[in-house]
C-alpha cells in the first residue's frame, strides 16, 4: 500500500461537501500529487514533479475511470509550461496523437 506523505480536501463550490483529495508523496527526488477530483476512491489525475522545484513536469489524467491514462502532459523543455501531449482518445491503452505546442499559446503547432 502506498503510504502518503500528506492529504488534503476541498470544497470548491462551497456545499458543505469536499469536492476532491489531493494525495501528496514524496521520496525526496522527486514529488507526486495523486487527485480524486470526484472523491470516488480512485485517482482521477497524477502531477509529478520530477526535481521538486515546484512546476509540473508531467500530468497524466484517466477521464474514464479505467486507471488508465487517457492523456498525458510533458514538459519537455524545461521551463515550467507543458508542450507535449499524449491522447489516448478511444481509451485501449496506446497512444493515438502527440501534439506538440512548443509556443505556448495551449494549442497544438501545425
Amino acid at each position: 500500500m502506498t503510504e502518503f506523505s500528506d492529504s488534503y480536501t476541498d470544497d470548491f463550490d462551497g456545499d458543505g461537501q469536499d469536492d476532491d483529495t489531493l494525495y501528496v508523496e514524496s521520496d525526496g527526488t522527486d514529488t507526486s500529487y495523486l487527485v480524486d477530483y470526484d472523491n470516488d476512491g480512485d485517482i482521477d489525475a497524477e502531477v509529478i514533479d520530477l526535481n521538486s522545484d515546484g512546476t509540473a513536469d508531467e500530468v497524466h489524467v484517466d477521464t474514464d475511470g479505467d486507471g488508465i491514462s487517457n492523456y498525458s502532459g510533458y514538459d519537455t523543455d524545461g521551463d515550467g509550461m507543458l508542450d507535449t501531449y499524449d491522447v489516448d482518445s478511444d481509451g485501449d491503452g496506446q497512444i493515438d496523437a502527440t501534439l506538440v505546442d512548443k509556443d505556448g499559446d495551449g494549442y497544438a503547432d501545425a
